[in-house]
């Protein structure tokens, strides 16, 4: 059991290291790294919106319908959408008054002037707010993987999560890249996303003793917070990164629109067939 547990923690981890890090090697290659970056960010959007609505959301009404009838999933997933909306408004008048630094290191991957400093703002608003969402989600999953008992299907769900872990960090990291903080606030950032569901993992061994997520406190809790993090992604899927992406195209740049659409139904349908077996 230790063995197991200690391996689930450890492949978690570097699934979800791996996926912070793709974004940022892409650009050395020979390659469009423009169209690369808007593509990765394209199958990002397509991820978070199955993640909240295929993957967090069912997760969460299933919880809650031990509680009760009521559909507490959506009206909690509703605040979760209406207070990052306010949330954002609240960053972007900080943003404003207090300009991001950016980071030298970054600015040599993706050098850009004066005019497109709102742009960049803009995503690091994007990139704080997928943050919240994504953290929550992940501290529950974390918690979920750690009070599990070892069995032949639970070493599936592992690997499951650990993908599942790899796109949510490349889509993260991907924003973070746009938005080029300074070095130290884009590794606390990642960092936080690398080690939150290890975390969870952690967390969920030590409390198995005493945890039970089918109680009703328990279900209760993780369907509460689960309902808040799904709002969270897919008001970000939906509003901030699905719209905002497709306005900074031009209308005559049809193909790219095609493209951006078919990266955002592969991120989509990829997180979907996940939702099988996590």
């Amino acid at each position: 059991m230790e063995v197991w547990w200690w391996l689930s923690t450890v492949v978690i981890l570097l699934a979800s290291a791996l996926g912070v890090a793709i974004p940022f090697v892409l650009p050395y290659f020979h390659f469009n790294s423009e169209r690369i970056m808007r593509c990765t960010r394209c199958i990002s959007a397509g991820v978070i919106v199955s993640v909240g609505l295929v993957h967090v959301l069912p997760e969460a009404h299933s919880d809650m319908q031990e509680l009760s009838d009521y559909p507490w999933a959506y009206v909690i997933a509703m605040i979760g959408a209406f207070s990052v909306f306010i949330l954002e408004q609240f960053l972007n008048h900080h943003h404003h008054h207090h300009p991001t630094e950016s980071s030298p290191e970054l600015a040599r991957l993706h050098p850009t002037d004066d005019s497109e400093l709102s742009t960049q703002e803009q995503y690091m608003v994007i990139a704080e707010l997928m943050e919240v969402g994504i953290v929550f989600h992940s501290v529950i999953i974390g918690i979920g993987v750690g009070i599990l008992e070892e069995h032949d299907e639970h070493s599936s769900l592992v690997i499951a999560i650990a993908f599942h872990q790899l796109l949510e960090g490349s889509g993260l990291s991907s924003f973070v890249l746009e938005a080029r903080p300074t070095f130290a606030r884009m590794l606390a950032m990642l960092g936080l996303f690398t080690f939150t569901c290890p975390t969870g993992v952690v967390v969920g061994h030590f409390i198995s003793s005493t945890y039970s997520e089918h109680s009703k406190i328990g279900s209760g809790i993780q369907g509460s917070l689960n309902s808040f993090a799904a709002g969270i992604l897919i008001h970000m899927g939906m509003v901030e990164l699905i719209a905002g992406e497709f306005h900074r195209v031009r209308a005559k740049e049809f193909a790219v629109k095609v493209e951006m659409m078919c990266g955002i139904f592969t991120g989509a349908a990829v997180m979907s067939l996940l939702a099988v077996w996590a």
